[in-house]
Parts: C-alpha cells; sequence; structure tokens
C-alpha cells in the first residue's frame, strides 16, 4: 500500500481499487476524462496559458455548475448558497 492511501486510510478514506486493465469498472470516473477531453483539449488552445483558461473554465462547470446527483441534482453552487 502506498504511503498515500495509508494516509487516506488513517482520514478515513478507503480505496475504491479497480482490476488493472479494466476501465469499466470505474465508469464516472472515465466518464469524466472523456468529458474532459472533449470540452478542454478538442481543439488545443494556442498558448499554454490559453490551455490552462480552457482546464480553469471546466473544472468550475463541472464542479460548481452543472447538477449533482448526489444534491438532488442542484448544482454545488446553489448548495453552497444554503450553507
Amino acid at each position: 500500500m502506498s504511503q498515500l492511501s495509508v494516509w487516506f486510510i488513517k482520514l478515513g478514506i478507503y480505496p475504491d481499487l479497480i482490476e488493472p486493465g479494466k476501465p469499466q469498472q470505474n465508469g464516472v470516473h472515465e466518464r469524466m476524462h472523456r468529458t474532459l477531453k472533449q470540452e478542454a483539449t478538442i481543439p488545443p488552445a494556442s498558448s499554454m496559458r490559453a490551455q490552462q483558461r480552457k482546464f480553469d473554465g471546466f473544472r468550475e462547470e463541472f464542479n460548481q455548475v452543472r447538477p449533482h446527483e448526489a444534491i438532488g441534482m442542484q448544482p454545488k453552487s446553489i448548495n453552497l448558497l444554503a450553507e
């Protein structure tokens, strides 16, 4: 086990391992990568700075704006306002 895994376990976070070469066992994560590639890298930006802006925009949309099943299909930003 890696030091990172041990640290996570001490924090109460348990790694969920999949079999090597079986990405279908982690479909949600694989889907996020496919969406990231489509929205932030095709076509690539003209510079590293512009590419970083595309990644930052994707992260903001993905984490704050889009609906999240775990919070009743509300965007996280709405949930943060309620706190």
